[in-house]
């Protein structure tokens, strides 16, 4: 089975072990989504998961965030997980032909989720926040599309 359909659920014994990891360690919400996001989005450029996941992590980051709940260092991490997820997109866009065949419909629709969470992405406040010289995603996007 392709790991792009798999939909993030892990073992209840798993969320168990995360949940006291969260409690023991003091760890915010808004921490442990840009945890969440950091591991699926990386693991992602190795085993390409399912970009409706992926859609789903970043609107409860943005969800969860609130300035002033990350520290320097953890919105640095964070910038280098959006700038590494925004990178390893656009090298799909460069081969847009030949990785989304506009014949094959489930290779088009991950296509227009994997936009729809750069447009997400690039339109949340924790973005703006920790990539604040990041403004052009937008036009880059278009000039890789077209």
């Amino acid at each position: 089975e392709a790991s792009y359909t798999w939909t993030g659920d892990l073992p209840q014994v798993a969320k168990t072990i995360l949940h006291q990891h969260a409690i023991q360690g003091d760890i915010t919400e808004c921490q442990q989504a840009v945890c969440r996001w950091q591991a699926y989005s990386r693991k992602h450029t190795e085993h390409p998961l399912s970009y409706d996941l992926l859609y789903d992590l970043l609107i409860d980051l943005e969800r969860l965030y609130e300035e002033g709940d990350l520290s320097r260092e953890e919105e640095e991490s964070l910038a280098q997980s959006f700038n590494y997820f925004i990178e390893y997109s656009k090298s799909l866009l460069r081969k847009i032909r030949d990785v989304y065949p506009p014949t094959n419909k489930a290779a088009f629709s991950r296509l227009e989720m994997m936009l729809k969470c750069l447009s997400s992405l690039h339109s949340a406040a924790i973005f703006k926040k920790c990539c604040p010289f990041h403004r052009e995603l937008h036009s880059e996007i278009l000039s890789l599309v077209k």
